[in-house]
């Protein structure tokens, strides 16, 4: 009798020790395939960076290529393409030219921030704080975004009244009003267009967490 509730303890023990090693090889598998998603969800932000900067640098080549065209494209006499040589297109370029290289140094800065890679980190820590770095840069864009507007209206501001377009202050016209409408509507889009894309990996990055705390 005793022989057999050793056997039967033993056999207990060995079956639990069995279930044990089980659950901890499913739990390291869970964390490997939660990983390499984590990983894939965090290059993908990163990729959208890149996508990002390169569509800044294609502007700035095809602005720098159309403004020659500016003045045959306006009605003007002379060739058909001529470099800025007006103080007033030259003006015209530099300040557009400075805008779009924030735009990219920005998202530089960004893009060489990213980090994709987690290893020896536990999952747990590591989702939280991925999720926390997401959250963390979108309210860097939405704040870039906000000075990118004002600088913006400031530079054009201080552009007509040095070009000789009118003074800083007159922003009560038609025109002007106009202008920056339709840039705030821009800007708006474009940061609409930005919240949707964190807001989707904030969920699956949470979506992973959840799981894995459930497991």
């Amino acid at each position: 009798m005793i022989m057999e509730l050793d056997d039967l303890k033993k056999g207990w023990n060995q079956k639990t020790t069995e279930l044990s090693k089980l659950n901890q090889k499913n739990m390291e598998q869970l964390e490997h395939i939660l990983k390499q998603k984590t990983a894939g969800a965090l290059n993908s932000v990163k990729g959208k960076f890149g996508v990002l900067i390169s569509y800044a640098l294609i502007s700035v080549m095809v602005t720098v290529l159309l403004s020659g065209f500016a003045p045959w494209l306006m009605g003007n006499e002379g060739p058909i393409y001529a470099w800025p040589t007006t103080f007033d297109r030259v003006l015209n370029l530099l300040v557009a030219l400075l805008l779009t290289l924030t735009f990219i140094f920005f998202y530089w800065l960004k893009y060489t921030a990213m980090e994709t890679g987690f290893e020896g980190q536990d999952i747990r820590n590591a989702l939280g704080n991925n999720i926390k770095k997401l959250r963390r840069s979108l309210r860097h864009e939405v704040w870039f975004v906000v000075i990118l507007f004002f600088g913006w209206v400031a530079i054009a501001r201080a552009h007509s009244q040095v070009a000789g377009y009118g003074n800083f202050m007159d922003i009560f016209r038609a025109d002007v009003l106009l202008a920056i409408g339709a840039l705030a509507v821009f800007l708006g889009a474009y940061l609409l267009v930005r919240y949707r894309h964190y807001v989707k990996y904030i969920k699956e990055l949470n979506s992973y967490l959840e799981e894995f705390e459930g497991a």
